[in-house]
């Protein structure tokens, strides 16, 4: 997908389907690696990030196959320790791998991981934690060398509550010797959803989805169904477009609990955010919004960062001003610039005392441009911009979106959008 082409400003109306969670089946694939018989995973959603994780799994001699939306790994015959740089430098969830292939092997070795730039994110957090564990690691050409005669159980405190750095420990810790518990771990539903795969698989993880999570090391795991949890992000992202839009959408295959904080936000604009059951979600807009006074992202439960840049395009058409403060990724209001381009009025300030902040005074309308995506999240704010916006709006370097969103583009059609891959 090179562009998407929208001619903006109608309601949407009718149901949307949230797929499966990306950020919850990238670490659920690495734990795979933790027993040589089959997994299958139902809901996967069909997306670039899983294809670029499976293409370092294959080269790792993973067995993937799949049908539909099922997805059934075989990791019988793994026989390599060393994670492909090509596809490393694409996906910075591929970092997760080297846990469960430590936990494996007892070694690792692995280039930095890349993906979207969105700025520093360091993986001090995950090497120490590491270490802590009693694996030896040094850093030669471009790459980390990771060995260690036994995996052992310790106590980690995360001095930031990383989600990335909680997964590589649970997975590691999954086949250590003794117990490991981990404070300060993130909470996020994904965490949750990694726990409930390793159990099923025979393991003895506890806690997640709270501060503290413990973890007994086994020495075998066994094959397992299990069927991915909704992605919360594209949940967000459909509510935040009819926000935007207006009409009436129901949102199904959705859970509520884990975008709480986004339906408040919903309400608190004057968009009407009606929970129907523990998997839809009713967004009817019918008047002009109202401005947020302050927003600030924070780990789970806290406002997600991946949904900031969907809720600052909403937010140029509220009435009033609103502030955004980022305080995960630097970089995150990529998004501000193409938004201007459309008519809105983002102001983005960024200082090492008070950290990253966005101030949007709304206007009353947009108009569609030629803009320019520069990330996964940042283009999901455009498309939603897009759709609100009068006139055409055409997006470049769309393919972005394409990592973390199952065909959006139908999706939108679906709903009465006039939207286009070209």
């Amino acid at each position: 997908m090179n562009a998407i082409n929208i001619n903006g400003g109608t309601p949407l109306y009718g149901e949307m389907i949230v797929g499966g969670s990306k950020n919850a089946i990238l670490p659920i694939l690495a734990a795979c690696i933790l027993t040589d018989e089959k997994v299958t995973v139902t809901n996967v959603p069909k997306i670039t990030d899983v294809d670029d994780m499976l293409y370092i799994m294959r080269d790792l001699g993973v067995k993937a196959t799949s049908s539909g939306h099922s997805l059934t790994i075989d990791c019988s015959n793994i026989c390599n320790y060393r994670i492909s740089n090509q596809h490393v430098g694409k996906i910075r969830s591929s970092v997760i791998l080297l846990g469960a292939v430590i936990a494996r092997f007892s070694c690792a070795i692995m280039a930095h991981p890349g993906g979207c730039d969105i700025g520093a994110r360091p993986i001090d957090m995950h090497l120490d934690a590491f270490r802590q564990m009693g694996v030896e690691i040094r850093y030669e050409n471009d790459c980390w060398l990771c060995n260690t005669n036994k995996l052992k159980g310790t106590s980690i405190a995360l001095p930031f509550p990383s989600v990335g750095a909680t997964e590589n420990i649970i997975l590691a810790a999954a086949m250590a010797n003794g117990e490991t518990i981990i404070t300060n771990a993130a909470r996020e539903p994904e965490i949750v959803a990694l726990q409930d795969i390793i159990n099923l698989m025979g393991g003895d993880v506890k806690g997640a989805g709270t501060s503290t999570i413990r973890i007994i090391g086994k020495k075998r795991y066994h094959g397992c169904e299990y069927t991915l949890i909704p992605d919360r992000i594209v949940a967000g992202t459909y509510m935040l477009a009819a926000c935007a839009t207006g009409g009436d959408v129901l949102i199904k295959n959705a859970v509520p609990s884990h975008n709480a904080l986004l339906i408040d936000h919903i309400k608190r604009m004057g968009a009407d955010c009606n929970v129907l059951s523990d998997n839809s979600v009713r967004v009817h807009k019918s008047k002009r919004l109202c401005a947020i006074d302050y927003v600030n992202t924070l780990p789970f439960p806290g406002f997600p960062t991946d949904l900031q840049p969907q809720l600052m395009s909403v937010l140029c058409l509220a009435n009033g001003r609103s502030v955004i403060r980022e305080s995960i990724y630097e970089s995150r209001f990529k998004a501000a610039q193409s938004l201007c381009s459309l008519g809105a009025d983002i102001k983005v300030t960024s200082n090492d005392t008070d950290g990253h902040y966005a101030v949007i005074n709304g206007v009353n309308d947009l108009k569609g441009a030629e803009i320019f995506g520069t990330d996964l999240r940042c283009n999901a704010a455009l498309v939603i911009a897009g759709l609100a916006a009068h006139g055409n709006t055409r997006i470049n370097n769309a393919h972005f979106i394409s990592r973390g969103y199952e065909d959006i583009v139908g999706a939108f059609l679906n709903v009465g959008a006039d939207i286009s891959e070209c």
